[in-house]
């Protein structure tokens, strides 16, 4: 019995030694030696496995709305796609628009309109008695709130009355709906300027009555010429004219030109006068140069010339040559410090050195300040 086991035991290490033997063989390593002409030998092919997939569904059709999908993969399940929604707009509100009659309470339509969208005003009948229908007061399209719409009906011939502004009437014309009226000439009044209309009167639609307005004549402190001499300083005969031909005189008659009567403030002679004004504070100095006629007939060439200059620059010149003529004039005397006046009556293009053949000179003239 104890011969049997040896034996066992000696065939079971025989038979590990033998298994032991064949694995070594099998195990043997060779030396890799790659190909350098045929480089295919070293791609692996990667085997095709389940989850390498991802199966989509069939493409649908151009009509029907776009379908969106996601990939969705983790490490422990196999990828899978899901749908999402497609995207849709913000709803849209509705508003109701009434339409009414031209009282304004009527109901002749009510319409529940989508935010944006119109309205469809219904039909009305062309004319009433007189009246013509014109329309709706308001609009009706890409409506964005509740809405009432009144229709309009007006007549064909339409009254503007034109008042002055103390309520005389001017003017009364009729006017066809949608035309323009005509205003009636209106003049300044005394101390005031025209200064227009209170209301339009271009494409009536209505009876309409238009008041005139004006403004005042804004009202300017001023000096007379002659007072001026009295309150500046005057240098005279700055052009050095011969001691002869000098004079400066008042006219203390009354010159009447036209329709108009001048007295006390008009200045005549043959003078080149400069006037000190700095600090005075005037603005403008304006007036006339008037021609009345001569004195005494003359067959000579004739003309009376004004001169103005301010700071030593000559601002304003004219020059009258017949019986009736005149020129207005206005000089800014803004900043100035001097003010020169040359009178000079001219025969036969020579400065005239006896006493005046002129009835005229300086007519109105004045200093103004601020």
């Amino acid at each position: 019995m104890e011969n049997i086991k040896k034996l066992y035991v000696l065939l079971s290490i025989s038979l590990l030694c033998l298994f032991l033997l064949a694995c070594s063989s099998t195990r043997q390593r060779v030396p890799f030696e790659p190909s350098i002409t045929d480089r295919t030998a070293a791609v692996i092919d990667i085997a095709e496995t389940e989850r390498s997939k991802i199966d989509l569904p069939p493409e649908t059709s151009a009509t029907t709305q776009p379908q969106y999908y996601e990939v969705v993969a983790t490490a422990a399940s196999a990828a899978t796609t899901t749908k999402k929604p497609a995207v849709t707009e913000a709803p849209k509100e509705y508003f109701t628009v009434k339409f009414v009659d031209t009282d304004g309470y009527t109901s002749i339509s009510v319409q529940t309109v989508v935010e944006g969208g119109s309205a469809i005003p219904p039909t009305m009948p062309e004319k009433r008695g007189d009246l013509i229908f014109r329309g709706w007061d308001k609009d009706y399209t890409n409506i964005r709130r509740g809405t009432i719409v009144k229709a309009i009906y007006q007549k064909e011939w339409l009254t503007v009355r034109f008042f002055d502004a103390d309520a005389t009437l001017l003017k009364t014309e009729q006017v066809r709906y949608g035309e323009s009226a005509t205003p009636p000439e209106v003049k300044d009044k005394s101390g005031y300027l025209f200064d227009g209309w209170n209301a339009l009167f271009n494409d009536v639609t209505e009876d309409l009555d238009v008041y005139a307005t004006y403004y005042t004549v804004p009202v300017r402190k001023y000096v007379t010429l002659p007072n001026v001499y009295e309150l500046c300083e005057v240098a005279e005969n700055t052009e050095e004219l011969p001691l002869a031909a000098y004079y400066r005189k008042l006219y203390e008659n009354v010159l009447t030109v036209g329709n108009e009567d001048y007295a006390g403030n008009i200045l005549y002679g043959n003078f080149s006068d400069t006037l000190s004004i700095e600090g005075f504070n005037f603005t403008t100095f304006e007036g006339m140069l008037m021609l009345k006629g001569f004195g005494a007939e003359t067959d000579a060439d004739v003309a009376l010339r004004l001169t103005v200059s301010v700071d030593g620059k000559q601002m304003f010149q004219a020059e009258l040559t017949r019986s009736g003529a005149y020129k207005s004039f206005a000089v800014d005397l803004t900043d100035a410090k001097t003010l020169t006046i040359k009178l000079e009556p001219i025969v036969d293009n020579f400065i005239y050195y006896q006493d005046a053949v002129f009835i005229g000179g300086l007519v109105n003239a004045v200093l103004y300040e601020n």
